[in-house]
């Protein structure tokens, strides 16, 4: 596995159906096995060609520096287009629109329900709880007869983790 596959790992996760299936460990160790041999051969390619390694490397710097001189061009003197070659230095621009939950309201109280939802802001939310405000038992709790909908839901993701 290299560097950039690994992620932090989000500990609310919890296995589904663990039984650890001998078919599942075999698998996984032939996996093992497959990225070990690829470690190995690309120190043998790098062993065997250095050369080549150091001019890909002074290419990639290269790329990144030629990028950044045309960005800054375009900046400059304006973007480049030319469809027919299929060669494009744009700068682009996507507008998201943002509504006013009050004005909208306002205007259109006929359609406010449907279209505005009000959510609790989750790092704030966060934050009570770390400061000692509220705790996490607190929003799990129910009063028995109670009317009031759940403070606390969980929606349930299922990912795979392979490692």
């Amino acid at each position: 596995m290299t560097t950039e596959e690994k992620t932090k790992k989000n500990p609310t996760y919890q296995a589904i159906n663990q039984t650890n299936a001998p078919e599942v460990k075999a698998a996984l160790d032939a996996l093992y096995l497959y990225e070990t041999e690829l470690e190995k051969i690309r120190e043998q390619i790098k062993a065997a060609i250095p050369e080549l390694i150091e001019r890909g490397d002074n290419l990639d710097r290269a790329i990144v520096a030629k990028k950044a001189e045309i960005k800054s061009l375009i900046q400059e003197h304006g973007s480049y287009q030319d469809v027919e070659a299929g060669e494009y230095a744009l700068i682009c621009e996507r507008k998201t629109p943002q509504y006013n939950a009050q004005a909208f309201k306002y205007r259109y109280m006929q359609f406010a329900p449907a279209v505005i939802v009000d959510t609790v802001n989750a790092d704030a939310l966060k934050g009570l709880i770390k400061g000692g405000l509220l705790s996490q038992e607190d929003l799990e709790k129910q009063a028995a007869g109670c009317d009031v909908a759940t403070v606390i839901t969980y929606k349930t993701t299922q990912i795979t983790v392979i490692q």
